[in-house]
């Protein structure tokens, strides 16, 4: 079964951006019901005044944030791939997480 995930953001006090999980479609790629109906509803909601654009292709499940906060432990970590990233890899991993503090940069 084909599932797709559509999420309203408010960007702004009268502005909302459209994220969907539906790849972009594209001329000549055939689309499930499920991603024809959700076609129907963004086109839709982009016809609204307060609509500022769509996102395609999001990860909006749990599951694609718990992936991603994996990932971004580890970069952190020495035993997956702290030793094979730059410092600026860590320390943006370092930013999304939270911990204050920077690796310092060789001059």
């Amino acid at each position: 079964m084909h599932e797709v995930l559509i999420a309203l953001r408010s960007v702004g006090p009268a502005r909302v951006v459209v994220a969907t999980t539906m790849p972009q479609p594209q001329v000549g790629r055939k689309i499930t019901y499920a991603e024809a109906l959700a076609l129907d509803m963004i086109t839709h909601a982009k016809r609204q005044a307060s609509c500022g654009s769509v996102e395609w292709g999001q990860a909006l499940t749990d599951a694609d944030g718990q992936a991603a906060l994996s990932l971004t432990n580890d970069l952190l970590s020495p035993e997956m791939y702290g030793y094979s990233v730059s410092p600026e890899v860590r320390n943006a991993a370092r930013r999304v997480l939270g911990i204050k503090g920077r690796e310092g940069l060789a001059a």
